[in-house]
Parts: C-alpha cells; structure tokens; sequence
C-alpha cells in the first residue's frame, strides 16, 4: 500500500461590504511559499485564480499571511514536497503540499511528520 501526506491551507480572503467605513491599511492577504530556489515567492489569490501552483522542492514550506500573522506548514527539510495552491468554487483559496509516494509492506508501519506555525509573522 502507498500513501503521502498532505498538509494544506484553505482561506476566504477578506471582503469588506462598505470600503468608506473602513480605515484600516489594507497589506498582503494570500499565499506564501519557501524554496531554496524561489526563497520567498508570493502566490496572491489573483495567482491561484489564473494558475495553479506546481513546484517540487526539497524543503520549504507553504502558508498562508495576513497582515501581522501566518500560519504555515513545514515538512521536514530532507524531504522533497509537491507544492500547488488552487481556487475552489465560492471564493475559497488553497494552498499546501504532498510528500513523494511512501510504499508500506504488510505488518509495517510509516509515520509522516510535519510542523504548523501559527502566530505572529517575524518582523526581520
């Protein structure tokens, strides 16, 4: 038997009915990834709107961001990870990955791992 793990974030973005009511400075709301490669690549909802994300890296991670806080999941850093990201119907917003394929023989057992970061964003 075979098996992967996934770990994603669904978000609605934020949508204010009367925009005059509101004074609040508006900052980046959506999708975040890290890869060695692309470092800190942001994949707004306007991004998951247009086109998928397909990235396979070793490493990294995906979150999503708003304002002063994130929530994220970390695989484990040896491990290569398929990033995507997708629009759902109705506004809602995915973002996350899966692990490579793990085949488990019969009277063995596998244990996937990964952290999740929720709290405030690093000002750094």
């Amino acid at each position: 038997m075979a098996g992967r793990q996934y770990s994603q974030m669904l978000r609605v973005p934020y949508e204010n009915k009367d925009e005059k009511s509101n004074s609040f400075i508006r900052t980046y709301t959506g999708g975040v990834i890290y890869t060695e490669q692309n470092k800190y690549q942001k994949i707004s909802y306007e991004d998951m709107a247009e086109e998928n994300l397909d990235v396979t890296a070793t490493g990294g991670w995906s979150a999503m961001i708003q304002h002063y806080f994130a929530a994220a999941w970390i695989p484990p850093v040896d491990a290569e990870n398929h990033f995507y990201s997708k629009e759902l119907k109705d506004y809602r917003y995915v973002i996350g990955s899966y692990s490579a394929p793990v085949t488990v023989e019969n009277n063995t057992e596998q244990q996937f791992v990964t952290r999740l970061f929720a709290g405030p964003r690093s000002s750094r």
